[in-house]
């Protein structure tokens, strides 16, 4: 009984065996002729231009200073105004973190 069972089993995968490499070469045939049946590319329109943007009047600034290093979003905003020899109101707003901080300025 034994016998039996594992000789339709081996059966069993060589006709599995079969089936796969039939497939497989199925395969490979519609392969090679999808692409000698392949359409020509043809050439796209060129790409449109971009649109000169207009110059921004805001920018953002990361700084790696930030509340643990004592700074505050007023005493940033003034410090990096006088260090750039702007007045005080370019610099617009600033979001301080603990480790890094975002100054918005004009």
């Amino acid at each position: 009984m034994e016998k039996a069972q594992i000789r339709a089993a081996g059966e069993k995968l060589l006709e599995s065996h079969q089936v796969e490499k039939v497939q497989k070469e199925q395969k490979e045939a519609r392969r090679k002729r999808d692409r000698e049946h392949r359409r020509p590319r043809l050439e796209a329109a060129p790409p449109p231009m971009r649109e000169a943007e207009p110059p921004a009047d805001r920018v953002k600034l990361y700084v790696e200073q930030g509340s643990e290093h004592g700074w505050t979003a007023e005493t940033l905003m003034s410090a990096l105004s006088q260090l750039a020899g702007q007045p005080r109101d370019t610099a617009l707003a600033a979001d301080v973190k603990p480790r890094y901080a975002y100054v918005l300025v004009r």
